[in-house]
């Protein structure tokens, strides 16, 4: 099988428009959805060639490759997470501001502030956490700060 080079990201096609193409997915960390130049396997074995131009960050449901056969989508992996849950929203806009101040990655889910466990030590997060009275846990979800929230089938 010969590498797949994606210079660049494939317009988004509605499910009845991708046909009977095989779907075939990667399935990609937070971190790993920021990168812009690699090379990555698909569940199914192709092998693709990322240069894609600076800034593009892949996001969950993003097609990454499309041929007349088969085309490929990415998946955000589970990973695990610092989930803080503010006693009120004056908490939460707290945290936020902070969590931005230290310039980790934030997502907001429902009640939680969530920033992925291998972006943040746990003590700048135990720290916050007790200085602005929100209880800190760990969850394992997938990590998309673009979301509106996390679903049912992120746990």
């Amino acid at each position: 099988m010969t590498a797949h080079l994606v210079d660049r990201l494939p317009a988004a096609l509605a499910p009845e428009q991708l046909g009977q193409r095989q779907r075939d997915t990667v399935l990609l960390s937070w971190e790993k959805r920021r990168w812009t130049r690699g090379r990555l396997f698909s569940a199914a074995g192709r092998e693709l060639l990322i240069a894609l131009p600076s800034g593009t960050v892949l996001k969950p449901g993003t097609l990454l490759a499309l041929t007349d056969d088969w085309y490929v989508e990415v998946e955000g992996a589970p990973e695990e997470l610092w989930a803080l849950e503010p006693r009120d929203g004056r908490a939460a806009l707290m945290l936020a501001y902070e969590i931005g101040n230290h310039h980790l990655p934030l997502a907001l889910a429902q009640d939680r502030l969530l920033v992925p466990c291998s972006a943040a030590p746990a003590h700048t997060l135990e720290r916050l956490a007790r200085n602005l009275a929100a209880s800190l846990g760990k969850v394992t979800a997938v990590f998309d700060p673009w979301s509106a929230g996390l679903g049912a089938s992120h746990g």
